[in-house]
């Protein structure tokens, strides 16, 4: 029987039905109302949940983007789904709806779909990064996600200019505010006065003398130094990017040749590889990591 399957992000939230083959079925999007209070939040996920049959499922399984209690199933932090921090999530959704839940990081859930399905499937040490609303990260160390005491995984949240922009989680100079879609409509708007989205930026980019240019440059500046640390720290095979800023064109090849700069040289760089699976990936790998866990509410 199938795995309902969540990722439930920062800006939407995507579900779908996973077979025993991992073939996708009944795939759906809303936005997450992350914003407001937690009763919207979780009625709209609900309502989401309640358009699929409870007989055309037998397991929940949810990536959600925010720092976990792993081990008690609860929602410890999410800078952008804050109502739910401190939340009891996996009881919660175990108890209305009368499923086994497993709850994980949802890019850990990215990084073991590329792990198992996509384009990291060789390779025993990976990390993953998803880049869109924040930055998320997963570690994958001899075939296992590392979760360090819970949490491990929280690269957006790499302080990289200690006086640099407020970030959603109440620090400054995180990586995020830096590198993410809503840093780089806030870096245009402060340079030019003008409002343009991350697309329309990624647009313009390609004109080296541009404004977006410029924006996209400093991303790839900042994003290469927190990985050639990584790589450094964790010494990956591949490291695989995912999220609507990941897709930025000019931003790979930027980003490639910085690593590779601040690795010289000692260290030898790993693949950077984009998504295999794209958006997909989430909901794959929690569906597989549900399937092998023993941890259901």
């Amino acid at each position: 029987m199938a795995v309902l399957s969540i990722d439930m992000g920062g800006t939407k939230t995507t579900a779908a039905l996973v077979d025993n083959n991992f073939r996708l079925l009944k795939k759906q999007k809303i936005l997450t109302l992350g914003k407001k209070s937690r009763k919207i939040v979780l009625e709209n996920l609900s309502e989401l949940i309640r358009t699929y049959p409870r007989v055309s499922f037998h397991k929940i399984a949810v990536g959600f983007a925010g720092i976990l209690d792993f081990d008690k199933g609860r929602i410890a932090y999410s800078p952008h789904i804050t109502s739910l921090n401190g939340f009891a999530f996996k009881k919660y959704l175990n108890n209305k709806f009368k499923k086994p839940v497993f709850l994980d990081n949802d890019v850990n859930c990215f990084v073991a779909a590329e792990h198992y399905f996509g384009c990291a499937k060789k390779f025993r040490h990976v990390i993953g990064l998803t880049i869109g609303t924040g930055i998320g990260g997963g570690i994958i160390v001899n075939n296992k996600i590392y979760r360090g005491r819970s949490s491990a995984g929280e690269i957006g949240h790499t302080i990289i200019e200690p006086t640099g922009p407020e970030c959603d989680c109440g620090q400054r100079g995180c990586l995020e505010t830096f590198v993410s879609g809503p840093a780089f409509a806030r870096q245009y708007w402060q340079k030019t006065g003008k409002k343009k989205t991350p697309l329309e930026i990624e647009k313009e980019s390609f004109d080296k003398k541009s404004v977006a240019y410029a924006i996209i440059r400093n991303a790839a500046k900042n994003l290469g130094l927190v990985l050639s640390n990584l790589v450094k720290a964790f010494d990956p095979e591949i490291i695989v990017l995912g999220g609507s800023v990941s897709r930025t064109k000019t931003l790979f090849p930027l980003l490639k040749k910085e690593v590779e700069n601040n690795l010289k040289p000692l260290f030898k760089p790993p693949l950077i590889l984009p998504t295999a699976l794209d958006e997909n990936a989430p909901l794959l790998g929690a569906a597989y990591l549900a399937r092998k866990s023993k941890r259901f509410g």
